[in-house]
């Protein structure tokens, strides 16, 4: 059955709007494309995107093609413009990245959880390439900004549009920005735009990545609630071009079992912290003791005494032989109980 579907005006529009600032058409500039109606030819152009995005490349805006235009994606064009650097200089010279945020995107999103989905997102691109990345406060030091903004001045276009865009690096190590659509419902999971799929989308844009043809790569232009990390089919291979695969860290020491010296089992460890405690109930009753009986107990005696035995008890051997000249040198005895 032929498509009778006749795209009207308003829609030729926004196609050919779209094929300018996605970069399909090199006659429209970016900011062009937002702006002015363009009349010119779009067959060639439509072609090209349909080619990219995986579709049958009728060359006509039937609805298919228009339907995937309408679905939210990267900003970042799918075609490189002529002029720009060429796509094997797109990364960066060293392994060492730094990176602030300086704007979140609020809403269902606490500033804790995005900083946590952020690293989540990384940690996705650490595990893959040999690339890492530390978070520092101070923004105009940072290799890579991240931040958020809302509308036409910040290149964003409303719910459902453009949800996030990032430069990519040009081999000289300038500082890059990674922006947000504050227009969108950033959310960690259930109904929303998942904002770990994207920051991870365009952190491979910042380390180097162009757009993808392939479109079960995290690296394809439109977003996919169902990838969220690297994908080894496309998006991995290409990212160790860059940089090579990940360097394994060194294995981190064991965690030693809590101890009061160095030769000592967990079992001792426990039976001294619990006659520390019994130690503590003990001193109380006897303090309180002494003070309503001042005639029978030394007050300042008593107290030498409990500090004598929690040194002896706790301390190093040297630090228990010291304890142990002190009590002497202090002529401190345990004297019997006076007669009831």
């Amino acid at each position: 059955m032929p498509d009778t579907f006749q795209p009207t005006s308003e829609e030729m529009n926004f196609a050919a709007k779209y094929l300018g600032y996605y970069g399909y058409n090199d006659s429209v500039t970016r900011a062009e494309s937002l702006t002015v109606v363009v009349l010119a030819p779009m067959v060639s152009d439509l072609r090209t995107f349909q080619s990219f995005a995986g579709l049958p490349e009728t060359g006509e805006l039937d609805a298919e093609t228009l339907a995937k235009m309408k679905l939210p994606r990267c900003g970042c064009p799918d075609i490189r413009r002529v002029g720009l650097q060429p796509a094997q200089e797109a990364r960066w010279r060293k392994n060492q990245l730094t990176y602030c945020v300086i704007h979140p995107v609020g809403g269902a999103l606490s500033v804790a959880e995005q900083d946590d989905l952020i690293q989540l997102a990384w940690d996705d691109w650490q595990l893959a390439a040999d690339i890492k990345l530390t978070r520092i406060p101070n923004s105009p030091l940072a290799d890579i900004v991240i931040s958020a903004g809302r509308g036409p001045a910040d290149n964003f276009d409303g719910p459902s549009g453009t949800l996030a865009w990032a430069y990519l690096p040009d081999g000289r190590d300038g500082q890059l920005i990674m922006k947000f659509d504050l227009g969108e419902t950033w959310v960690r999971g259930g109904n929303g735009i998942l904002f770990r799929n994207v920051a991870c989308h365009e952190f491979g844009h910042l380390i180097g990545l162009e757009h993808s043809r392939n479109q079960a790569a995290l690296m394809a232009p439109f977003y996919k609630a169902s990838i969220a990390s690297p994908q080894l089919s496309d998006d991995i291979p290409r990212i160790r071009a860059l940089y090579g695969p990940a360097v394994p860290g060194p294995t981190p020491a064991p965690v030693p079992i809590p101890s009061p010296n160095p030769g000592g089992s967990i079992m001792n460890w426990f039976i001294k912290k619990l006659v520390n405690y019994a130690l503590d109930a003990l001193e109380k009753q006897v303090l309180a003791y002494v003070k309503s009986t001042p005639e029978a107990w030394d007050d300042e005696l008593a107290q030498q005494t409990f500090a004598f035995l929690r040194s002896f008890l706790n301390g190093t051997p040297a630090q228990q032989q010291a304890a142990l000249a002190t009590f002497k040198v202090a002529n401190l005895t345990f004297d019997p109980l006076p007669p009831e």
